[in-house]
């Protein structure tokens, strides 16, 4: 399966929201959502749409390999540089290393 996942925020208000789309290898679609946010970083935006649509793909409809597409170059190196520092991010990458 592959997620599709983008954001938006307002600098402004600190609302936005989060959304993805997840096809299968095909390309037909299985599932689309959309999550609004308050109050939030660009980067805890980031994260979010990364972290909801991936448990989507495992936890909803049971995928066992995901190929995630973002815009966020930010993000792919934040996952790829986690050393396990702790914090609330270490959190964020445990529970996208156990669903995977």
């Amino acid at each position: 399966m592959k997620v599709n996942f983008n954001g938006a925020l307002s600098t402004l208000s600190g609302n936005g929201g989060v959304g993805f789309v997840i096809r299968d290898f095909v390309g037909i679609l299985l599932l689309a959502h959309n999550i609004p946010l308050v109050g939030v970083s660009v980067s805890l935006t980031e994260i979010t749409r990364a972290l909801a649509g991936l448990k989507c793909a495992i936890m909803e409809l049971g995928a066992r390999k995901v190929w995630m597409e973002g815009d966020s170059r930010w993000l792919v190196q934040w996952i790829n540089s986690w050393k396990g520092n702790g914090g609330y991010s270490e959190g964020l990458i445990r529970d996208m290393s156990v669903w995977t």
